[in-house]
């Protein structure tokens, strides 16, 4: 296997910030089978770049597994339901390992016992509960199908409906996430304190049980009691007690729209299997933050009694971080990761390749070609609205510090670490994503125009560009 052999296909790229520790048990369940019905990836192409990880997945991949799940939905009715169940149905043994070792002391464990500890977690996540990689399928090629469909219908019976406000409102989640339920936990406890109560232990229990929400791919962050004690004021101070239930209002409309318009069997079963893999998507999420705050802690007891930098460790994937334990790795042969780029090929559940030599040129083979005087961008409609706003770009994580009221977001993929920015925001554009990515479904929880899957706009547009997003029409118009 050589890294030419990846060069001259057809690829998707995503870009996020992420390092590969953090990556390798969702790399994992890419190239193997979540279900023995569903198609799985060929192999997956990891780029990084100092913590920027451009994810690579073909996309004759990406069609195929999607295939593969609407073939399944119709060949067994409420497969995917009933796979979600059985999977959702070890959340508790999730969660329950998740605090046990998150507040487990590794200090006190000779090597041994803790070789034994990463093992088991690393087990769990990668084989035992899995990550739901066929997700990521459904979500990039559904949106064009569903576009595709409703648009269909509506020339072949010759309404006057608005085919991004259908394409909005049927793709909306109906579920709750868990950043818009974490918030309304907060308005709760701020109530208790208007009304004299002592909330200082709820606010402890509070912090414990998000103590992974702050995390990302990039790497793990403490949620603080500060932060949450700054939260709760701002809401007393706002009188903001008043819990937010935009899914409610989601399902509301859907609810009227699906009566008023008798839909065909194909666009019913997208849209019911969008609201699937929404609430699936976000439990994910879950999945994976907590799953990095293991890693980080076990990153950072290792990088301790090794005296290793804790940098380097994260440029390890797992298998490596086990021979680390054991005394088995040189750090100072993958001490380069951290300063230059280098290629990661994922195959069969395994790291078939890891390569320096040609990295920094990769992209170049395999990226995106567009015109740089571009003054309009095209992408899917999350949510409708329409603002004019200037640009602030965020590539990284540190780069959310910028974002002031009124500035439109322009970013490869948000996630759950992006959210206080998202907040301050007019508007979100978008790369990557689809329709249950995390950018449409926050968009529509705090009612925001956004626009998703453009693939260039963090290529074309730059800090302080004036642009109007106009959500209505899925147009992002640059204005100087």
């Amino acid at each position: 296997m050589k890294l030419d052999d990846f060069i001259g296909k057809d690829y998707y790229i995503e870009h996020i910030d992420a390092k590969p520790l953090y990556v390798w048990p969702t790399a994992y369940i890419f190239t193997m089978p979540f279900y023995e019905e569903i198609k799985s990836y060929n192999s997956v192409v990891a780029h990084y770049d100092q913590g920027i990880l451009n994810w690579l997945t073909l996309k004759r991949d990406i069609k195929k597994v999607f295939h593969s799940l609407i073939a399944q939905d119709r060949k067994k009715k409420n497969f995917l339901g009933e796979l979600y169940s059985q999977w959702k149905s070890r959340w508790p043994e999730m969660m329950e390992r998740y605090y046990r070792l998150f507040n487990c002391d590794f200090s006190c464990l000779d090597d041994l016992k803790l070789l034994e500890l990463f093992r088991e977690h690393s087990h769990f996540y990668a084989k035992d509960l899995k990550f739901p990689s066929f997700i990521d399928a459904y979500m990039l090629y559904a949106d064009g199908e569903i576009y595709r469909l409703i648009n269909k219908y509506y020339k072949n019976h010759k309404t006057e409906e608005n085919l991004h406000e259908t394409f909005s409102v049927l793709t909306s989640p109906i579920d709750e996430s868990f950043l818009s339920r974490e918030e309304n936990e907060l308005r709760k406890l701020a109530q208790s304190q208007t009304r004299g109560i002592d909330i200082t232990d709820k606010v402890r229990a509070h912090q414990m049980k998000y103590s992974f929400i702050r995390g990302s791919y990039g790497d793990f962050v403490e949620y603080p009691l500060e932060e949450i004690n700054n939260e709760i004021f701002k809401i007393i101070k706002e009188e903001d007690f008043k819990l937010k239930a935009q899914h409610v209002i989601n399902k509301k409309r859907k609810s009227i729209l699906l009566k008023s318009i008798n839909f065909n069997e194909d666009i019913l079963r997208l849209v019911g299997l969008t609201e699937l893999f929404a609430k699936w998507q976000d439990d994910r999420k879950i999945f994976t933050l907590t799953h990095v705050a293991l890693d980080h802690k076990f990153a950072t007891d290792v990088a301790r009694r090794k005296n290793i930098d804790l940098e380097i460790i994260k440029y390890c994937h797992h298998e490596e971080l086990e021979s680390i334990i054991k005394g088995e790795l040189d750090v100072n042969k993958i001490a380069y990761r951290t300063q230059k780029p280098f290629v990661v090929v994922y195959k069969k559940g395994k790291v078939g390749l890891v390569e320096s030599k040609g990295a920094k040129k990769f992209l170049n083979k395999v990226g995106y070609v567009f015109d740089n005087k571009i003054k309009e961008l095209k992408g899917f409609t999350a949510n409708l609205g329409r603002v004019v706003g200037p640009v602030k770009v965020i590539n990284r994580i540190e780069d959310s510090k910028k974002v002031r009221g009124g500035d439109v977001i322009v970013i490869p993929m948000t996630r759950p670490e992006h959210y206080m920015a998202i907040k301050k925001s007019a508007a979100i554009v978008t790369d990557d994503g689809g329709i249950t990515c995390h950018a449409a479904i926050i968009a529509r929880e705090l009612n925001k125009p956004c626009i998703i899957g453009t693939k260039i706009a963090t290529k074309v547009l730059h800090d302080g560009d004036m642009v109007e997003v106009d959500a209505d029409k899925g147009i992002v118009k640059i204005i100087n």
